[in-house]
Formats: structure tokens, sequence, C-alpha cells
């Protein structure tokens, strides 16, 4: 039998002609490959949505629970690096002009990031902020009883004590570090001080709920402390919010963010309950912290840790700590039979060194309190900070 090579070798292109036709008008819209975020909210690279809006987030743990909520319908980028403390922070001129081209930004808010963050939307109030921390009901920060650990702008000694009627009367004798500035007298009308990171384009809905009389307690100027990532619960009511705002930047969308909110908080939930298990081993009597700064008071308040004090007992390690910090973080390992410090890989750890050798306790290094690293998730970074604790706490 004869082939005719030319009619086949035709028939052959012809075929296979039909098939990649085939082929391309069976491809799915992309939309419809969308899956659930991975249950550890580890992703490969997503492909932005279309329209106009920009997201960023302020810092890698914003943008991984940004990104646990987008799934592979847009990213979110960080404004800074991985590993990087956010109280040292300065941004570069890139880093500016990114900010500068977004249309929404997700904040912890609560001051944490005012230092280089509030000028560039004070100038820029198309930017919309979203502060994440105004909705997660943020622990009001007073410092300890101790006779230390108050804030740069709270001086007060223990006997400094202003009750609520107490509007500084003649026998109200301030010392000189009692350093009160002007602003610290905030009138009814004073509803926005320089410290209040919302700015008009901040838009927050009804589930915002810090009142005016919340934020200024009879004239005193009250701070929240930021670090509410150490609470799972907290950070299921951030997600939530993000699933809120991404629904209203893309509502074609909105159900997809939902249900992979929805999957994350189960996954949040089995975090809070692995911790809980975690911290149980430890012996009633040394559930007892000292940190090198002010950042673990959500992990005690959760857990039952009491949080005695930190060498800088401030929320930010920015200004560092003084002679009388030292002093007074001495006293309290001896006061409350501390027998371990735990120091933080992003900041310098001189002072609580000199602590350590001027009491002989036990230093527990590792502690990432501020930043993911890089291709680490939130679920790796509580863990692992949680492990070094009880490691340490249940010797």
């Amino acid at each position: 039998m004869t082939v005719n090579l030319s009619k086949t070798k035709f028939i052959n292109i012809l075929l296979a002609g039909i098939i990649l036709v085939i082929i391309g008008c069976g491809g799915t819209n992309p939309e419809s490959e969308i899956t659930s975020a991975n249950t550890e909210g580890k992703f490969t690279t997503k492909a932005v949505f279309d329209g106009e809006s920009r997201v960023l987030a302020t810092n890698p743990m914003v943008a991984h629970w940004a990104n646990v909520v987008t799934g592979t319908r847009a990213t979110v980028e960080s404004i800074l690096p991985y590993s990087v403390d956010p109280h040292t922070y300065s941004p570069g001129a890139k880093d500016v002009a990114q900010i500068i081209k977004s249309e929404y930004i997700f904040a912890i808010g609560l001051m944490y990031e005012d230092m280089w963050l509030t000028e560039i939307i004070d100038n820029n109030p198309g930017i919309k902020l979203v502060n994440l921390g105004a909705f997660v009901s943020p622990i009001e920060f007073e410092g300890h009883s101790h006779g230390h650990g108050h804030s740069e702008d709270d001086e007060h000694s223990e006997d400094d004590e202003h009750s609520e009627d107490d509007g500084h009367s003649e026998d109200d004798e301030h010392s000189e570090d009692d350093e009160h500035s002007e602003d610290d007298e905030h009138s009814e009308d004073d509803e926005h001080s320089e410290d209040d990171e919302h700015s008009e384009d901040d838009e927050h809905s009804e589930d915002d709920e810090h009142s005016e009389d919340d934020e200024h307690s009879e004239g005193k100027e009250v701070q929240y402390d930021p670090h509410f990532w150490f609470d799972p619960q907290r950070v299921s009511i951030a997600v939530g919010k993000i699933a809120e705002v991404m629904s209203e930047i893309d509502p074609d969308g909105a159900s997809y963010y939902q249900e992979n909110a929805a999957a994350y908080k189960v996954v949040l939930d089995k975090l809070n309950e692995t911790i809980a298990g975690k911290i149980a081993e430890i012996p009633q009597p040394k559930r007892k912290i000292i940190s090198e700064h002010e950042s673990l008071g959500y992990l005690g308040e959760r857990y039952g840790i009491e949080i005695v004090g930190a060498v800088v007992p401030k929320l930010s390690t920015e200004t560092g700590s003084t002679p009388k910090d030292m002093v007074s973080i001495i006293e309290l390992i001896k006061e409350y039979d501390i027998s371990v410090i735990f120091l933080e890989r992003e900041t310098n750890d001189k002072v609580a060194e000199r602590v350590a050798e001027e009491t002989g306790i036990k230093v527990a290094r590792g502690l990432r309190v501020e930043s993911l690293e890089d291709g680490q998730s939130y679920v790796e970074f509580l863990k692992n900070n949680v492990d070094i604790i009880v490691s340490n706490l249940g010797d």
C-alpha cells in the first residue's frame, strides 16, 4: 500500500491545530482557578487583581496576614524588609516613592509606625490608612506597678498617683522628670493629638470601638501596646478587618476573601489552643518573664504569664534604657526570683547582657518579637517564640 506523505503531513498539521484551539478555548478563567489559602499561609506567585488599587502593608507580618486573605487573587507587598526592627526603621527614597503610589496601606497603628509613616500620610491624604490595632481591643499600656516600666512620656513616680478627679492641683508636686507638655492637657475639643495616628482619611467603620473618651481619659494621654500579634485571637480580628477592606476594594472577590479569612481563623484558633497547652506545661510559679523591651503584654494577658518587667521599659527600643532602668530591673530580678532573661534578635542586647552578668541569671536568646524572617509564616513565628519561652521557663 502506498501512503501519500503530503496528505498525511497536512492531516497531522490540521489535527495539531485543532488540539491547540481546543486547549486554548478550554483554558479556565483565572478566577475559577482560585483556591483557599494554604493553612500555614505560605504562597506561590500571585496575580494582581484587575483594577487600579495598589495595596501595601507596613511590615512583613501585616503583609503576611493580608496575603493569607488575598490568596491567588492579589499580592500585598510589605514596605519594610524582613527581619528589620520597625522601631528603628527609616524609609529610603524608593520606599517613599512606593508608599506615595499606593492607595491603601494596612498598618498596625497604635503609634507603631508613627515615626516614619505619619508625615508621609499627612502629605498624601489620598492614601487610605487602615490601622488594624484600632479594631482588636488593644491593651492600654501603663507600665508596671513595680516602680518602673513607664513610657517615655510618663515619668511619674509611684507616689504621683492621679485619680480621675485629680486635675493637677497645687499639691500635685511634679518633679523635673515629670515631662508633661502643653499637648498633654487635652480639652474636650482636642480630638486628635500629635500621637493620634488616625487621619481624617483613615476610614474606620463602626467596628472602631475607641471613642474620644477612650483615647483621652480626663486629660491624660492614653498609650496602647501595639504588639497584639502575640495574641492569635486578636490577629483573627485583624484578619477579618483585612477581608472586609479587601472586599470593599475588590467587590468581585468579596466571597473569596471572606472564605480565606474564615479558613485562616480556624488555623489561628488551633494555634491558640496549641500555645495554651504548651504554656500549661510551665509550673505556675515559673510563669514570670523579664524581656528586653515591653513587647509580650498580649502573650501574658492571653495565657496567664506575668510580665514582671523589661530591660527597656518602653514599647519601643529606639531610646534604649537608662542606668535607672538597669538598677530597677536588677531589683525586680531579685525580688521575683527570676531565673532567665529573654533577649531579642532584632535589638542590641548589650544592656541585657550586663544585667545577666550582674545577676548571674540565664540568658535565653532567639526571640523574634517584631518581624518575620524571610519565608517564615506567622504561625511559625509565634510557635517558635513560644517554644523558646516554654523550654526556658519549664526547666
